[in-house]
């Protein structure tokens, strides 16, 4: 589960859950704007893009998904995260094009590019030294 303040507006919030969806809140209004669904898949995080506001990212089981939350409620893009279970998305804070992924167990994290289909950079956090994730 994931929740995220909108880059712009405090009075928007994100709430991924572990069922699949994401739910966008109005905090004046107290009420759900919209919801997502990337179906009966475990979802475990999200993040908003800080650079375009209307790019939403997410992980869900070993895949990734973006969505254009201005276009619609189908994701715009998506690809494989990891050959296991995914557990963390994070946007780049400097652009809309990178993006990092992590596996659940905190022992690998790929930096994706949005306009590549190459595989992404791939690092074992056991080699860095790590041991969770970074971004």
């Amino acid at each position: 589960m994931s929740v995220c303040w909108h880059p712009s507006d405090l009075m928007k919030l994100m709430v991924s859950e572990k069922t699949g969806q994401i739910r966008f809140y109005d905090l004046i209004a107290e009420q759900p704007i919209v919801s997502l669904d990337v179906g009966h898949v475990t979802m475990m995080s999200a993040d908003w893009c800080p650079m375009n506001n209307t790019l939403v990212g997410a992980v869900a089981g070993e895949r990734w998904h973006i969505w254009d939350v201005s276009a619609s409620s189908q994701p715009i893009q998506s690809g494989l995260a990891h050959q296991t279970m995914a557990s963390q998305f994070r946007w780049c804070r400097q652009g809309e094009l990178l993006f990092s992924t992590t596996t659940s167990l905190g022992k690998e994290f790929k930096v994706h590019h949005r306009g590549h289909q190459n595989v992404p950079v791939s690092v074992p956090l056991v080699q860095c030294g790590l041991s969770t994730g970074i971004l």
